[in-house]
């Protein structure tokens, strides 16, 4: 799987939804396999183990519950919405939104986005 390839699917997830600011695609191991981000001051790089983390952590309390499994993680700042999409394989999608931004646009997105990187991750 080639990071340069990801990138422009990222991109245009983020430009297709009102509000985003970043996408970035992640293994349930924290690293991260590609990023786009049209802030500069938003350094998924440094957060993507704490993302793994919160959704592990969620991915636990639910099956204690049994609510069945994580289909999406929404963390809400001052600043922004942070969506993490548990996807196929041990990998995971995050989404940075402002907090303007439309939650609901963003989450079909983050949908439509699984599909668009299925033949990517299993060429």
């Amino acid at each position: 799987m080639s990071p340069g390839r990801l990138q422009p699917i990222l991109r245009r997830t983020v430009e297709a939804v009102r509000g985003a600011f970043a996408a970035a695609l992640f293994e349930d191991n924290g690293i991260l396999v590609s990023v786009y981000s049209a802030r500069a001051d938003f350094h998924v790089e440094t957060a993507a183990d704490a993302f793994v983390e919160s959704l592990r952590a969620a991915r636990q309390a639910v099956t204690t519950m049994g609510l069945g499994g994580v289909q999406q993680l929404i963390v809400e700042t001052p600043n922004a919405t942070l969506l993490i999409h548990p996807l196929f394989d041990h990998y995971s999608l995050g989404l940075g939104l402002e907090r303007r931004g439309n939650l609901g646009q963003a989450r079909l997105a983050l949908k439509r986005l699984e599909e668009d990187l299925l033949p990517v991750i299993h060429p």
